[in-house]
């Protein structure tokens, strides 16, 4: 007995072509172009995500009026941020969300 099943004679082993490859290419391209679009209109639309580092205040621990926070992002580096006094309750949060406009190329101070 062999390992190998045999094929009957009368099936054929002619490979057919039907088309349906044509038809799958162009949603299979659009799932890949979807990908890096969606990343591109998320940053363009909420901002680089940017980690608090380091930041600066006046007044007592528990009740801190900050002066200047330095953040840094994966995509452009460090920012240094002024806070003023209308930036509202909470000035330097520890994720921060920088739009695209305010991106700077900065160095450590």
């Amino acid at each position: 007995m062999s390992l190998f099943r045999r094929v009957p004679s009368r099936a054929s082993t002619t490979p057919v072509f039907d088309g349906t490859a044509r038809a799958t290419f162009w949603p299979a391209l659009v799932k890949v172009a979807a990908v890096p679009a969606i990343a591109v209109a998320l940053l363009a639309w909420f901002g680089q995500p940017a980690l608090r580092i380091q930041y600066w205040y006046h007044g007592t621990t528990s009740a801190p009026v900050y002066d200047r926070c330095l953040y840094l992002s994966a995509f452009s580096g460090w920012h240094d941020r002024r806070v003023t006094p209308f930036d509202g309750d909470d000035p330097c949060p520890v994720i921060d969300f920088l739009p695209i406009t305010d991106w700077t190329f900065g160095v450590l101070p």
